[in-house]
């Protein structure tokens, strides 16, 4: 009777050690599951992150494109002033020298007229610039080809 009792004690102690190894597998597998998720969780987070960086790379580097547009825009219209302000001094020394003196400060008159009113179309396409870049759903395709320099 002591063998059986002893292999029965045997077979019991084998039964709660294959319960203990059954509940150890589960909570490894449960840990398991908790840090796949966690590892998931924080891949998506990375994603998510990286994709905002990327974004905002981009807005920086196009605000840096549309100021340098801007900078590069007042320099060709300071360009073209001083061009203008050479022609207008040659074209006032001609008509001095051919007595037409009256004659070209009517022109002049009318150059200045010109030149504030294409000012004025300049600061209203550059509002409208403005505009169209923070709203960009704003206007038509139509009117975005006013803007367009036809001369």
């Amino acid at each position: 009777m002591s063998q059986t009792a002893d292999s029965l004690m045997k077979h019991l102690e084998s039964k709660r050690e294959g319960r203990a190894e059954q509940e150890s597998y589960k909570r490894m597998k449960l840990q398991g599951n908790i840090w796949a998720r966690d590892l998931k969780a924080r891949s998506a987070r990375d994603e998510r992150e990286h994709v905002m960086h990327l974004a905002e790379q981009d807005h920086l580097h196009q605000q840096e494109r549309m100021t340098q547009q801007i900078e590069f825009a007042r320099l060709e219209l300071e360009l073209s002033r001083a061009r203008r302000e050479e022609e207008e001094a040659q074209i006032h020394r001609i008509a001095l020298e051919r007595g037409l003196g009256n004659a070209y400060h009517v022109v002049l008159n009318l150059k200045c007229d010109y030149t504030q009113q294409t000012l004025q179309v300049w600061d209203t396409c550059f509002e409208f610039t403005e505009l169209k870049r923070k709203f960009p759903s704003l206007g038509t395709k139509e009117e975005e080809e006013l803007l367009l320099d036809k001369g």
